[in-house]
């Protein structure tokens, strides 16, 4: 099961204030650039005829998070042209600056919903991953704006903010940025830049104008230079502001004298929680932390509540720890734990909020990851908010909510672009999106990311290939089951699937679905049947790949094998092939693992994977079972070979090539690790 994401993307460090670890970390937040390529790398590229004539960055900070919409000016002195901007992000270690990619990120021309993909730079995966986010643009001579909207974990330390020698109430340091370094590479300086920072009414920090001389080592402090045209606000204005110009990894990173900062010390993890969040029965989450995930300040973890039902109506419920006024309710809908959570998962389309009183509010919410407030006006110390109506998700029959805030006070709007260029004491009540939202946002690169894998597996309780050490039968904890048919795995429009012989495995008594794709059938002659048919959108391993991983942390099994399973050939696929055995309990246990024969291969789109339900059931059955769906029968012609788990017809040593080259690094990676456990050894007896 995956933690509220803690199915944390990518690359969130797990942290808690009361041991000292890293705040959520936040991200980058940058001017547009353009954008060209060298050697298919995508990079920063001179923009020539076009100059970033002004712009004007707006962000409200709430509870952990900001909202931010950004609006540019371009001005094109040469011929009309497409331009391709990029926004960037940089996703690095926690604690440092830029981690994590931004949430909702929109763009706008003139009112137009510009189509964005998220394109990586170097390693997408690593823990210094970098990209961005992609969009074009129709430039004619002249002006043209362009409006970009999104949302920002605030960045953090475990170092405590100081004022002079005395701790700042144990806050810890935080901040928000933005980068202005990014626009140098428009033709000439910015014009005009306005930059300014609202504090919304759930936004608790102190030392907000902790001078660089004051604070601690290493602990950022706000960008001098600012002013305050109202309570509750700092606010920046450069004119014909030319940023140095960066190359290299300092690109990546904020610069003095060019970029805006915001630091402060966070109070919000370590004051009192103000309300206990409750949830419908029905209400299966995948969040280790409950319907709390709601309010725990993280953008990329939710509250995903399902399977739904005609006349299940999942609803959370937050208890105030003493009645509030309420006078806004603000939603961040979906799962954005990484990008293409948001459509994976059914989002709320309407929501009816009950309060103590037993007054009620029906809320209609946009398909974006956008957060979306909603006025209200109402003294109350319980509000329970159900879930009547949804979008549905592509893959999972469960709702998610990432996040949920209630305001004593309307959060503050955005002024229109001419007037805060024109005044600064300008206000507004513009949204952050400048026309239609919607989902979005696609991920360019080629790989499935890896929190899409993850989540794969755990809808069906463990790996769709290869073999879990630890929980016998993973569908057992399958959260989102729900009743199905044979019809249903093999319906038009969907992959070929083929299921055993009734002779074979006899006659099925639970037939389920895990997920819009994945499927689990049990007989009753003890075999059980995971099957997901579209395996290609989790990048799911291959045999031979899950083989490597697996061997590398194996836990010994009783009778002493090297491998975690073996591997074969039927019918031109790659079968892995797993006897039953046991794995022997350490001093942490409390008792011997079990791990149950099982029997599987990838075709194509789909997996299969075959379960030992009972130990009458031996890996030899099994392997009988998959060779009467993998074999063609006489007469009959053979699925297309369409992916790696298949041979190449008519070059039968292809396959005894791989089989050497993977029984040579799975000699290589056991000889290195006797290596080392020799090595100890001799390292105890010399002591």
């Amino acid at each position: 099961m995956r933690t509220k994401l803690a199915r944390v993307v990518l690359i969130v460090a797990a942290f808690t204030a009361l041991c000292g670890a890293l705040l959520a970390p936040g991200l980058a937040r940058a001017d547009d650039t353009e954008l060209g390529a060298t050697g298919g790398t995508i990079s920063a590229v001179p923009a020539g005829d076009i100059r970033l004539d002004a712009e004007t960055v707006q962000a409200v900070c709430f509870g952990s998070f900001a909202e931010y919409r950004v609006d540019f000016r371009f001005v094109n002195d040469g011929p009309a042209r497409t331009v391709r901007l990029g926004f960037p992000f940089s996703s690095t270690d926690a604690g440092e600056h830029g981690t994590e990619r931004p949430v909702g990120f929109q763009a706008w021309q003139g009112g137009r919903q510009l189509a964005v993909r998220a394109v990586a730079v170097g390693q997408p995966y690593s823990s210094h991953a970098r990209g961005y986010f992609v969009h074009s643009a129709h430039f004619a001579h002249g002006s043209t704006t362009v409006t970009v909207s999104y949302l920002s974990q605030e960045s953090g330390t475990a170092l405590a903010r100081k004022d002079g020698d005395a701790t700042l109430a144990g806050g810890m340091a935080s901040w928000f940025e933005y980068w202005l370094h990014t626009g140098a590479t428009w033709k000439g300086p910015i014009g005009t830049a306005v930059v300014r920072y609202r504090f919304a009414d759930t936004f608790h920090a102190i030392g907000l104008g902790l001078t660089a001389g004051l604070a601690a080592k290493g602990v950022p402090v706000t960008t001098p230079g600012y002013f305050r045209p109202f309570a509750g606000t700092l606010q920046w204005r450069l004119t014909d502001f030319e940023p140095a110009p960066v190359k290299g990894g300092e690109w990546w990173a904020p610069q003095k004298g060019s970029d805006i900062m915001v630091g402060f010390a966070s109070t919000v993890w370590r004051r009192p929680k103000p309300m206990k969040w409750t949830a419908s029965d029905r209400a299966a989450t995948l969040a280790a932390g409950g319907p709390g995930s709601l309010q725990d300040g993280l953008l990329n973890t939710a509250w995903v509540a399902g399977p739904l039902a005609d006349a299940d109506h999942p609803w959370a419920e937050a208890t105030f720890r003493r009645p509030r006024r309420l006078r806004e309710l603000r939603i961040l809908p979906g799962d954005n734990a990484y990008i293409a959570a948001f459509k994976k998962y059914g989002r709320p389309r309407t929501v009816t909020a009950t309060f103590s009183d037993g007054s009620a509010l029906t809320f209609h919410l946009k398909d974006a990851p956008v957060l979306q407030r909603f006025p209200v006006d109402i003294t109350a110390s319980t509000v329970r908010l159900t879930i009547d109506d949804i979008y549905p998700g592509t893959d999972y029959p469960a709702v998610a909510i990432s996040e949920v805030e209630f305001g004593s006070a309307p959060a503050p709007g955005y002024a229109r672009f001419a007037d805060l260029l024109r005044d600064d004491r300008a206000t507004g009540r513009l949204p952050a999106w400048a026309g239609p939202t919607g989902p979005g946002l696609v991920l360019a690169s080629q790989p499935v990311e890896w929190q899409a894998r993850q989540d794969a597996e755990a809808v069906s309780g463990g790996d769709l290939i290869g073999v879990d050490q630890y929980t016998a039968f993973p569908t057992d904890h399958a959260p989102f089951r729900q009743p199905a048919s044979l019809g249903d795995i093999a319906a038009p429009g969907d992959a070929r699937v083929v299921l055993p012989s009734a002779d074979l495995v006899g006659k099925p008594t639970a037939v389920d679905s895990l997920s819009r794709w994945t499927y689990d059938v049990r007989y009753d002659s003890g075999v059980e049947l995971l099957v997901d048919t579209k395996v290609a959108r989790s990048s799911a391993s291959s045999v031979l790949a899950e083989l490597l991983t697996e061997s590398k942390d194996l836990m010994p099994y009783a009778d002493g094998r090297r491998l975690p399973y073996e591997v074969t050939t039927i019918g031109r696929r790659i079968v892995g092939v797993a006897r039953a055995g046991t794995i022997p309990a350490d001093s942490s246990d409390d008792g011997d693992s079990h791990v149950p024969a099982q029997v599987f291969w990838r075709d194509g789109t789909v997996t299969y994977h075959l379960y030992a339900r009972t130990g009458a059931v031996s890996a030899a059955h099994l392997v009988t079972v998959a060779r009467g769906m993998l074999e063609p029968v006489a007469g009959t012609a053979a699925a297309p070979a369409s992916d790696a788990d298949r041979s190449r017809p008519g070059h039968p040593w292809w396959w005894a090539a791989i089989m050497v080259a993977v029984l040579l690094v799975l000699s290589a990676v056991l000889y290195v690790r006797r290596l080392g456990r020799a090595a100890v050894h001799a390292d105890e007896s010399a002591r």
